[in-house]
């Protein structure tokens, strides 16, 4: 009997005091989950947040498949010289003896060849043409639609038509380029200001394509365009999810892709009407302007101020959204999460046994990603 009490004496684990320093039980992503579910999961302020940050979501659908509407290859077929005249049409009846067909469709870049044997001059009849030699197009080209591209405006047809290829596999790179860059950047510098930077810079990036004068122009634009623009969809996504309390966050980021799909819809539906591309990029391009009103509505993510020692600015986020939505703010719980983040952050300092409150270097305090590199779900 002795015995088994000494063994469960042994194994009962001892409780923490005061000056301990281990992590408490409860982690620092739960207990902020815990308050969001005191001062309201999806309240008014939430709301409010989560119709601003349409906007980087729908810019960022508008601008990932522009190019889709830019540079798309317009119907055309070759300008028959003997045939063909200023108001001549993308259908004549001469087309049957001068221009093949492939699938159902005029040729776009061959024409049957002037007969080399006429005796006379040639003209616009059955017997001028040889329908067994096709030749490329020689003349320029017949549009088949008054849709204006960087085709028509650059005159890339036929053998360059790999240009207008180029432009869709440039704009992946930029994305490729752009996600973990702005990733990289928003761990550094924060969510709300790399959030605001890419929207402004993103907009200048489109507008100025509108402008472009030629083909390469137009495609380093593109480029840049992804490059500081894609980054817009994960840091809304993010910020939009992580102040919704856990009951409604797979809600909340289901109705944010579905966001994302119908803007892309919209867009088709902009370039239905708007035919010149330079129309269309100013129209989908100059919204983006609006990004710099999030300067003074957009709250910082709180899990980066944590990350960042800025525990003040996180309890200043974290109290208005208490005040918008009408509860009360757990001052205990809170007090505790912003404990549980100074011992985590003292930990994460190599050979730090102490850790300022208001440290001068708070990115010294933490790795970058200490707050985002997991789900934002629990």
């Amino acid at each position: 009997m002795l015995k088994l009490k000494q063994t469960e004496a042994v194994s009962e684990k001892p409780k923490s005091g005061p000056g301990d320093i281990d992590p408490p039980k409860t982690s620092e992503e739960n207990q902020l989950d815990a308050i969001i579910v005191e001062i309201g999961q999806f309240g008014r302020f939430q709301v409010f947040n989560y119709l601003l940050l349409c906007l980087p979501i729908i810019c960022n659908a508008f601008y990932s498949i522009s190019y889709v509407f830019t540079a798309g290859d317009v119907p055309h077929r070759c300008n028959i010289t003997l045939c063909d005249g200023l108001d001549s049409r993308y259908e004549e009846p001469f087309l049957n003896f001068t221009t093949p067909q492939r699938h159902g469709n005029w040729a776009q870049c061959e024409q049957y060849a002037v007969r080399s044997d006429l005796v006379g001059e040639p003209s616009c009849n059955v017997s001028s043409f040889d329908v067994g030699q096709r030749v490329p197009c020689d003349a320029g080209y017949k549009l088949g639609s008054g849709e204006k591209t960087i085709a028509t405006e650059f005159g890339i047809f036929c053998a360059d038509q790999w240009k207008l290829s180029m432009v869709g596999t440039v704009n992946n790179i930029g994305q490729f380029v752009g996600i973990p860059l702005g990733g990289y950047l928003a761990d550094r510098y924060g969510r709300k200001f790399i959030l605001v930077a890419s929207g402004i810079l993103s907009s200048f990036a489109g507008l100025a394509r509108s402008h472009a004068p030629e083909y390469y122009s137009f495609l380093s634009l593109e480029f840049l365009d992804m490059v500081v623009g894609s980054t817009l969809f994960p840091t809304a996504f993010l910020l939009a999810v992580e102040l919704v309390g856990p009951k409604h966050r797979v809600l909340a980021a289901t109705v944010i892709s579905l966001t994302y799909g119908l803007a892309e819809a919209l867009m088709g539906l902009v370039a239905k009407y708007l035919t010149d591309w330079r129309v269309f990029l100013r129209v989908l391009y100059t919204p983006a302007l609006l990004h710099l009103i999030f300067i003074c509505l957009l709250p910082e993510s709180v899990r980066w101020l944590l990350s960042q020692s800025k525990e003040m600015e996180a309890q200043t986020t974290l109290r208005r959204v208490a005040q918008v939505n009408r509860k009360a703010l757990p001052e205990h719980q809170l007090n505790a999460m912003i404990l549980s983040n100074r011992r985590l952050l003292t930990q994460q300092q190599p050979g730090a046994t102490t850790v300022s409150v208001r440290s001068s270097r708070p990115w010294a305090a933490a790795p970058p990603c200490a707050a985002s590199c997991g789900s934002p779900t629990p």
